[in-house]
C-alpha cells in the first residue's frame, strides 16, 4: 500500500506544478536575491563610506551650475538680440553645431587611418 500511495503523491505533485513555473520562480528568486544583495551593497557603503556622503553635496552644486565669463555673456545677450533667439537658444545651437563638427572631424581621422591601413595591406600583399 505504501508504494501505491507514493506513487499516487508523485503523479499529484507532477501534474499541479509545471516545471515551466518552477524555471519561472527560481529565475525570479535569482533576480530578486541579486537585486536585494546589490541594495544591501550599496546601503553598507553608504554606511561605511561617510566621508564620500560629505563631498558629494559639494561636486553635485559645481555640476548644477556653471557661469561663462563678462565677455561671453555680453556676447550672447548681444547675439540673443541680434537673432531674437533666447541665450539658452543659442547655447543650444552653438553646442550641437560644435558636437556635429567635432563628430565629422572625427569620421574623418577614422577615414583617414582606415585607407592608411588598408594602402599598407595592400603594400603586403
Amino acid at each position: 500500500m505504501d508504494d501505491k500511495r507514493k506513487q499516487d503523491e508523485s503523479i499529484e505533485k507532477d501534474t499541479w506544478v509545471p516545471k515551466n513555473l518552477l524555471r519561472e520562480m527560481k529565475s525570479f528568486a535569482d533576480n530578486e536575491g541579486k537585486q536585494m544583495v546589490g541594495f544591501m551593497r550599496s546601503a553598507i557603503r553608504n554606511v561605511v563610506n561617510t566621508d564620500d556622503l560629505s563631498t558629494a553635496p559639494e561636486q553635485e552644486e559645481d555640476n548644477r551650475g556653471w557661469t561663462l565669463p563678462a565677455r561671453l555673456t555680453e556676447l550672447l545677450e548681444a547675439a540673443a538680440e541680434a537673432t531674437g533667439k533666447t541665450p539658452a537658444q543659442l547655447m543650444a545651437a552653438c553646442v550641437s553645431h560644435s558636437l556635429e563638427i567635432v563628430l565629422l572631424e572625427e569620421e574623418a581621422k577614422r577615414s583617414a587611418a582606415k585607407s592608411k591601413l588598408d594602402q599598407l595591406k595592400q603594400g603586403d600583399d
